[in-house]
């Protein structure tokens, strides 16, 4: 497989408007042998109005033959029913015949929004490669594996948040939120 790179301009963010007028013409359509991924941190998925701007935001990624979506920082806790059911809703009135995995830290059940967490699609002709997926259970990663004729490709979807910035220091940072998670499962790593 070959991987073109995405644009260098994000098309999704819940603190900005969708905007892809900016593609234009720029994103010819990729040929037989080469597949389009985006990755974004994408500093939370907006859940009102039941996801309408994420749904957009997929559409219009599926237009410019996106085929592999890769998102980080998605803040939904997806073991919320709500959650959980209205992307795997959106995913296949998207991107039929799609394949999703996500990871979030498996803490409070109760609440909507939650710290880190990422989500991996697949679609189209490399979703038709697709062979098994999997995630940590603390929503630092995920995983989904594909398999060719010749070859093979792994690919992996990593959340690590900084220790800490300016604007967000001490115990209520995501890197001690995770950190605390992780110690109370006597896992003694750096998130």
């Amino acid at each position: 497989l070959h991987f073109a790179p995405p644009p260098p301009i994000p098309i999704f963010s819940s603190h900005h408007q969708l905007d892809s007028s900016w593609v234009g013409l720029k994103l010819p359509k990729p040929d037989s042998k080469t597949t389009r991924v985006w990755i974004q941190n994408i500093n939370g998925i907006n859940n009102n109005c039941n996801f309408l701007a994420y749904h957009s935001a997929i559409s219009e990624l599926h237009r410019y033959s996106v085929e592999l979506y890769s998102f980080t920082e998605t803040k939904l806790n997806t073991y919320h029913f709500h959650n959980s059911d209205s992307l795997k809703t959106i995913h296949q009135l998207a991107l039929p015949g799609s394949f999703h995995i996500m990871s979030n830290p498996n803490t409070h059940h109760s609440v909507n929004r939650i710290y880190g967490s990422t989500l991996t699609i697949s679609h189209g002709k490399l979703a038709s490669r697709y062979a098994s997926s999997g995630s940590d259970q603390f929503g630092r990663y995920n995983w989904m594996q594909f398999y060719g004729k010749h070859s093979h490709l792994k690919y992996y979807n990593i959340y690590r948040p900084v220790t800490h910035t300016d604007l967000c220091t001490g115990d209520s940072t995501v890197w001690a939120s995770h950190r605390k998670i992780l110690q109370d499962n006597n896992i003694d790593v750096d998130p």
